[in-house]
């Protein structure tokens, strides 16, 4: 995570998806996210927060095959 108030806040990674059923890893997928921050630190945590929005419909998407947005 990169960030400041008021400018573009990145948020970029990889993640694992596991079969509960066997342990195995079914997938793994890299993401990266830019969203603007807005002014100070609360402007930088609502960022954060539309970041990992992001990155939640996007690893549901992936799950459920579903197109993203």
């Amino acid at each position: 995570m990169i960030g400041a108030p008021e400018g573009p806040f990145q948020f970029s990674g990889q993640y694992v998806l596991v079969s509960p059923a066997s342990g195995r890893i079914v997938s793994t997928d890299r993401f990266a996210i830019t969203t603007q921050a807005g002014p100070g630190p609360q402007g930088l945590v609502a960022a954060h927060a539309r970041a990992v929005e992001a990155l939640a419909d996007q690893i549901a998407a992936r799950v459920t095959g579903r197109p993203i947005g």
